[in-house]
């Protein structure tokens, strides 16, 4: 178990989270996608929770406002997908 990591803070991607999760740009790219933004531009913060969802604050208007999503069934946990013990 772990901790609910920032993805996106103040409208910026947390790099260092993203690699200590060994994630890149283009997965958090896809995953904002799917949760309706069109672009990384458009999220003022994101965060992985512990399982495996993510909570967004898209911006509108210049302010930003929550949308908080549940655990996505079709996502696949970093922690499965990369894990040696899921093979």
């Amino acid at each position: 178990m772990y901790l609910p990591t920032e993805l996106i803070a103040d409208g910026k991607i947390v790099k260092k989270n993203l690699k200590e999760l060994q994630l890149n740009r283009e997965w958090l790219e896809e995953q904002i996608k799917r949760l309706g933004a069109q672009s990384i531009h458009e999220v003022f913060f994101a965060e992985l929770q512990s399982d495996g969802s993510i909570t967004l604050d898209k911006k509108s208007n210049g302010r930003p406002v929550r949308i908080e999503f549940g655990p996505m069934h079709s996502f696949i946990p970093f922690w499965e997908k990369y894990s040696i013990y899921s093979r």
